[in-house]
């Protein structure tokens, strides 16, 4: 990076190398969506054309964070150039803003987006991969992400996919706890049963089915709650005993995939130094 000039910014630095210019803040707690990212970006630039939009993507830092990397390509004064953007982590977030030379800039923000710590620690809640059903709406919640079927309301559907936080109490304390949290004084089971869950990526644990009433409305509630040697992974979703909706929400359960672990020994913050 010795070619590069660092230019300190409030929540952040920029650095510059010719026209190719990275925008890192290491401590971003409002965020909007990589391709949003990416548009803004582009938007500092004079009437952008032919603008082409790659694919969504993750990667892992060594610290054990995921990170989500958009980019796109456009012409601008006659020149082609490119955009990438990292967002890694989440409440906050670490995020990065490339912009440049095909290739200059992207091959430097990926490669700080793979080196740079966040110095966060590993006993907090973190975001995991897992196939959402097809077609639902997903909101993105303060530790939770909510998916509403694509009918909701008239539909009545709704799943909850919490963070992964750190395994501390057992797996039977968390569900009793949670099940009873989201019943609700209202709701009269009719049947409760209790299953060994594994997910097809090896996370295993517990999943509870209550199917009972509500009022004058037949529910069912699923609540998963399962673990792997370094996090606790949990989901609840309630909804009418429609057969689609149960068999939707149960694949994405299946889908978990566990955090990775972190490989980072000592943390890297050479890039704030005075």
């Amino acid at each position: 990076m010795s070619t590069w000039t660092r230019t300190p910014i409030e929540h952040g630095v920029v650095l510059r190398a010719g026209d190719n210019w990275i925008r890192i803040r290491p401590r971003v707690h409002e965020l909007i969506g990589a391709r949003a990212l990416v548009d803004a970006t582009l938007a500092t630039l004079a009437a952008p054309s032919s603008v082409a939009h790659e694919p969504l993507r993750t990667l892992i830092t060594p610290e054990g964070e995921l990170a989500v990397v958009g980019g796109a390509r456009c012409i601008s004064d006659g020149r082609e150039l490119e955009c990438t953007v990292a967002i890694v982590g989440a409440e906050p977030a670490l995020c990065l803003e490339a912009l440049g030379e095909p290739v200059v800039a992207r091959d430097h923000a990926l490669t700080l987006t793979r080196e740079l710590g966040l110095g966060l620690g590993t006993s907090r809640r973190r975001w995991f991969r897992y196939d959402p059903p097809v077609g639902w709406f997903g909101i993105r919640r303060s530790g939770a992400t909510v998916w509403l079927h694509p009918e909701h309301p008239r539909m009545h559907a709704i799943a909850y996919v919490f963070d992964a936080r750190p395994f501390v109490a057992s797996d039977s304390d968390h569900l009793d706890r949670f099940v009873q949290l989201t019943m609700g004084d209202e709701f009269v089971a009719r049947s409760n049963s209790t299953a060994e869950f594994r997910s097809v990526h090896g996370i295993e644990g517990r999943l509870r089915m209550l199917e009972g009433t509500c009022g004058d409305r037949e529910l069912v509630r699923l609540a998963v709650a399962c673990s792997d040697d370094q996090f606790r992974y949990m989901a609840h979703f309630e909804g009418t005993n429609h057969p689609s909706s149960v068999r939707a929400v149960r694949q994405m359960f299946e889908s978990f995939r566990p955090l990775p672990q972190g490989r980072l020994e000592n943390e890297a913050f050479a890039m704030w130094e005075a």
